[in-house]
């Protein structure tokens, strides 16, 4: 059976932005879209559901979805969503500003990647005075994209941004045990991006959340699916990538040690395993 495509065209008032009132979603089967949408809960109950699982919905529940992700709706009881619609390549434009606030890693980077390892249960959930503070942002995001009065898409894009700043800021404060995990496993990754080029421990990353070491070791593993150490080597040789294709002057051995790498058989042999070809190789393609 085809999966349906939702289309930008169809629901976005300017460049970058779109918005999705639904006062009473009806059940919809499985489809994608070809932006990403961060969805807001106000009322009633519902299953958001994928192809392999299903999660339930109620007032206060905040999430991000991308596109790309096959979901659906079932079983809504006077489900009201509001979705924020916008465009990926937008997001990754600004997500650099917002890359130091570790709410936001944790909502619209990382839960969403790794929503299927903790089934949905580090998703954002408001309380009413917390929905009370967004919903004159919505309405006013709502209503810039509909009247499109002078300076509307500019109008939007700064509301967006609050918006985005404030389920950042509600995440962190979250004190449920399964997102103050991911929080905490944010924080660590964004260490790790940050200081890929330092020597790093396990012993070092627990300390840095306050986690006992078995604790954070089988936490991380969890919510990523590798070791700490796995991890950041994959940080690193990512980074090494960029490098190697972006800097026509560098060549792998100054890449390698700026990588944190001392070994070069070994960052040979992780480098083709995470890239699929050796770092040579690499570079003699990108030039």
């Amino acid at each position: 059976m085809k999966v349906e495509m939702i289309k930008a065209e169809d629901y976005f008032k300017s460049d970058n932005f779109g918005i999705w009132v639904m006062e009473e979603q009806e059940p919809r089967p499985l489809h994608t879209h070809d932006f990403d949408e961060l969805v807001f809960v106000l009322g009633g109950t519902g299953i958001h559901y994928t192809d392999d699982d299903e999660y339930p919905l109620v007032r206060g529940d905040v999430f991000v979805l991308r596109g790309n992700q096959e979901h659906g709706f079932k079983k809504n009881d006077k489900l009201n969503l509001v979705n924020i619609l916008y465009h990926r390549d937008y997001f990754s434009k600004i997500k650099k500003e917002f890359a130091h606030i570790n709410g936001f890693q944790a909502l619209f980077v990382y839960e969403p990647k790794y929503r299927f390892r903790h089934k949905f249960e580090t998703k954002l959930h408001l309380t009413t005075e917390q929905i009370d503070e967004v919903l004159p942002l919505i309405k006013l995001f709502d209503k810039e994209l509909t009247t499109e009065r002078e300076g509307y898409a500019i109008a939007a894009e700064s509301i967006f941004r609050l918006l985005i700043l404030e389920v950042s800021r509600f995440y962190s404060q979250m004190d449920l045990v399964r997102p103050k995990e991911l929080y905490r496993i944010a924080t660590v990754i964004g260490y790790m991006e940050k200081n890929f080029d330092k020597r790093v421990s396990v012993p070092d990353l627990s300390n840095l959340i306050g986690m006992n070491r078995s604790a954070f070791y089988r936490s991380f593993k969890e919510i990523t699916g590798c070791s700490p150490i796995e991890f950041l080597v994959r940080v690193r040789i990512k980074k090494a990538a960029k490098i190697l294709s972006g800097d026509c002057k560098v060549n792998v051995t100054d890449v390698l040690a700026m990588c944190g790498f001392d070994n070069s058989s070994y960052f040979t042999k992780q480098f083709k395993s995470v890239i699929g070809i050796t770092p040579r190789e690499y570079l003699k393609r990108g030039r």
